[in-house]
């Protein structure tokens, strides 16, 4: 059985596609469904790049509400080398207020991002074409380059949109980081399987992505998931949790998962026999997950799509209940509210996780206890 490592295990061609790739020089853009452990990789990637003497800046946006919280968390996250030379850099632009330059010399010299308010922060991202050019110029003066690790990215593109940032804005922060690849800096990005989609349906060109090689984390197969069960039962004294009660639960939680896999475990109690395990799972774990995990949908359903785009969502999985896949053909001979708006209906169902499209360009619910729970409440036998 392979060692668990603070939680992690498997991923290992993942692991080391990423991590060679960034070794050459190159980006990486982690792609996956959400809470399928694209964090977890990264995480385990970065650890063993500076473990092996790498630099590394870290940047978790996903709560970041503006452009300017991004610069500056990045400002407070560069390594020590970088700060002076930064400074220096943007000086000779003569480009910057003294006293927006002023404050990025005193913000980055306490090695903190506290304390800085909404003026400062709406500086950096007015002048972050300035800021942009003294990284540029940094990159371009050699020497070792650390990997920029940015987790999250497509929460923090969808909070800009909330807060009513224009596209364009969005643009301009990806045309910065791709500038910055361009010169020679690796970076590490967590996205999800629907960033382009993201971007189509904002209308920002896909060019932004470029330089990023796209590296897919796949749920568990049924071994590893099994034995990730016993691996963490292990690590947590669960010794009730032997071979069988782990097929048990599987045939339970299809999509093999970490997240879910983990919700089992930290609501697992002893059973003894598989009566018990199986109320044990309809009665407190499927609830947890839908809980968790399934409501996100319904606010997703709610807040991103207009009342006649939620009839035509409702009647597209409502026929996948009943056909498990569907082509595009299939949907566009269904009675459907303004059938011209299929096409992007179909785009936002898939930047939100509601459906995927399989290698033989065909549509399918993106989890099978997403179908599941679709088809349970909906009165439609799954």
């Amino acid at each position: 059985m392979q060692k668990v490592r603070d939680g992690f295990m498997f991923r290992s061609l993942e692991t080391e596609r990423t991590r060679n790739t960034l070794a050459e020089g190159r980006s990486v853009l982690i792609v996956g469904l959400r809470r399928i452990g694209k964090t977890w990789l990264m995480g385990e990637v970065g650890a063993r790049l500076e473990n092996s003497g790498r630099e590394v800046i870290w940047l978790d946006v996903q709560d970041l509400p503006e452009p300017g919280h991004f610069y500056l968390e990045l400002l407070g996250a560069l390594p020590k080398g970088w700060r002076e030379r930064l400074i220096s850099a943007i000086a000779h632009t003569r480009t910057m207020p003294t006293r927006l330059l002023n404050g990025i010399r005193e913000h980055i010299g306490k090695f903190s991002v506290a304390g800085q308010g909404a003026e400062f922060r709406q500086g950096l991202a007015d002048y972050a074409g300035p800021l942009s050019s003294a990284i540029e110029e940094i990159i371009a003066q050699g020497g070792p380059l650390p990997i920029l690790v940015i987790d999250e990215l497509p929460f923090f593109l969808e909070n800009l949109l909330e807060r009513g940032y224009p596209a364009e804005e969005i643009r301009r922060l990806l045309a910065t980081l791709r500038s910055w690849r361009e010169k020679g800096l690796p970076m590490l990005i967590g996205g999800s399987i629907s960033l382009e989609h993201l971007l189509e349906s904002i209308q920002v060109p896909r060019t932004v992505l470029g330089g990023l090689k796209p590296i897919r984390v796949h749920p568990f197969t049924l071994d590893e998931a099994r034995q990730f069960l016993l691996a963490q039962a292990s690590e947590h004294a669960r010794t009730m949790l032997d071979e069988a009660s782990c097929d048990l639960i599987l045939e339970h939680i299809p999509d093999h998962i970490p997240f879910l896999l983990r919700v089992v475990l930290d609501n697992f109690h002893a059973v003894h026999v598989q009566k018990e395990l199986e109320a044990f799972l309809a009665n407190d774990v499927l609830p947890e997950i839908h809980r968790s995990f399934f409501t996100q949908f319904d606010e997703r359903l709610s807040l991103r799509f207009d009342e006649s785009e939620q009839q035509m969502v409702k009647r597209l999985l409502d026929y996948l209940c009943k056909t498990g896949e569907a082509s595009l053909t299939d949907f566009e001979n269904l009675p459907l509210p303004h059938p011209g708006k299929l096409g992007a209906v179909l785009a936002k169902m898939q930047l939100d996780d509601f459906v995927m499209e399989t290698p033989q360009m065909r549509y399918r619910f993106s989890l099978e206890l997403l179908r599941r729970w679709w088809c349970g409440r909906r009165g439609i036998k799954a």
